[in-house]
């Protein structure tokens, strides 16, 4: 804490109750609303164990951790989640279930706004401010706690009409893997907002999360930066900033900085395909291919592989970038190519598509010839395939682009479909390719 703080960074701790406390209860069953044994989960999800509101103890212990978690952490907020507490548990304990009745509450969603109000008491006993989640937020919610949303800014609106002051958290979570020019453009206070200059005020900002289920430290960087930064611009910028183009240019700058300082998002995961293709050489044959790839959002990932914390990583999804610069880069030449008035811009344009084309053609061979002494390539079977016919959509479409000889219906439509099929997410990766070539192949028709 003392590092962060020598450079400007605040810690604020999130210790989540009642819900996600399946470790705490392993430790300190006694607090939970059900009695049973309970032990470390391996897998992601919600559980229904949680703390039970109705018993005085429960709020003893929260007073005394409250406690020495506000002598230990310096910030004047410390959240307190509230998120995915499903009651089930408060529904099968007959006691909490009577307390309920004799409090005249109707849903657990009012037992969770008793407990979050006895809570934030202790934190301003403690003289902290609390943050919550969306889940804390009901008419009841006092109002100066901090709702943090990672539903949306619907819920926000809700809370800042309701005199609470909000942190957005719903669009920018980053292992959603989303590009940094669809998060740019999305504002905690939207253009279309209904919210009172007042109102608008109790939005503190945004904040930026990224969750640790699928990373390791080899891979965290290249997760966080450098889209992390248009963020930052985003949230310190009036929301008519969107200038995307711009921003992107500037990035690449910032990216490069980052990397000067020692941050690892472009060497890790250089490094990870030397080790999945064993050679310089032999890594530089994978990157092709990589650079026209990013990973799925974490929840695509999870439903297709089952993630756990005993998943292993160091996979080759795992060395895909979100976001890649490819992504940019090719948009930018193929609108160079199609659209440049000047006759050396266009001719330099196409010169280096072809050449990026063909080291697509070039990559399928190179990476079968590696691929059975190296069968971590095999997780990416389908897109070796993809890519070099990918490679000669390109080249066709160019070829009928200069030779002013418009492709046929049938030629059309069949790479239009093959796109379509590209675009599936597909052992884990997506293409971020295709709109571009896209273009060539409209363009084409056109000719």
């Amino acid at each position: 804490m003392a590092y962060a703080s020598a450079r400007g960074i605040r810690i604020v701790p999130e210790f989540d109750i009642p819900g996600h406390v399946t470790s705490w209860l392993v430790g300190m069953p006694q607090f939970g609303s059900v009695q049973r044994p309970y032990e470390i989960s391996r897998t992601f999800g919600i559980w229904d164990g949680a703390l039970d509101p109705t018993r005085d103890s429960t709020y003893k212990f929260l007073d005394a951790f409250i406690g020495e978690m506000a002598a230990l952490f310096p910030d004047d907020y410390l959240h307190l989640g509230g998120d995915e507490s499903n009651g089930a548990d408060w529904k099968a304990n007959p006691s909490i279930v009577a307390f309920m009745h004799a409090h005249n509450m109707k849903s657990t969603d009012e037992l969770q706004t008793y407990f979050s109000t006895r809570v934030l008491a202790l934190v301003h006993e403690h003289r902290k401010q609390m943050v919550g989640w969306d889940e804390i937020l009901t008419p009841g919610t006092p109002k100066d706690a901090v709702i943090q949303s990672w539903r949306g800014v619907e819920s926000l609106a809700v809370a800042a009409r309701q005199g609470n002051r909000g942190i957005l958290s719903a669009p920018y979570y980053l292992d959603a893997m989303k590009t940094a020019e669809r998060m740019y453009l999305d504002d905690p206070i939207p253009d279309n907002s209904t919210l009172t200059a007042d109102q608008q005020k109790l939005i503190l900002g945004g904040e930026v999360c990224m969750w640790a289920e699928q990373i390791t430290a080899q891979t965290v960087d290249s997760r966080v930066w450098p889209r992390t930064a248009a963020l930052a611009e985003r949230f310190w910028s009036p929301r008519q900033t969107r200038d995307v183009p711009d921003m992107y240019r500037r990035l690449e700058i910032e990216s490069i900085r980052l990397d000067g300082l020692g941050l690892t998002h472009i060497s890790a995961p250089e490094s990870g395909l030397r080790q999945l293709a064993g050679s310089e050489a032999a890594a530089s044959q994978l990157a092709v291919l990589i650079s026209t790839l990013s990973p799925v959002p974490f929840h695509e990932r999870y439903a297709q592989q089952k993630t756990s914390q005993l998943t292993p990583m160091g996979n080759a999804v795992d060395y895909t970038r979100p976001d890649p610069p490819l992504r940019e880069d090719l948009r930018l030449l193929v609108d160079r190519y199609v659209n440049s008035s000047s006759p050396a811009e266009h001719v330099a344009a196409h010169q280096q598509l072809q050449t990026l084309f063909q080291s697509w053609i070039a990559s399928g061979p190179a990476l079968d010839a590696l691929a059975p002494e190296h069968p971590k390539l095999n997780q990416l079977t389908l897109r070796r395939a993809q890519l070099p016919q990918l490679g000669q959509l390109g080249i066709q479409s160019l070829t009928a682009i200069e030779s002013h000889t418009p492709p046929t219906t049938a030629w059309i439509e069949a790479q239009s479909a093959f796109l379509k099929t590209a675009a599936d997410h597909s052992e884990l990766t997506d293409f971020v390719i295709l709109p571009p070539l896209q273009q060539l192949i409209d363009t084409a028709g056109k000719h």
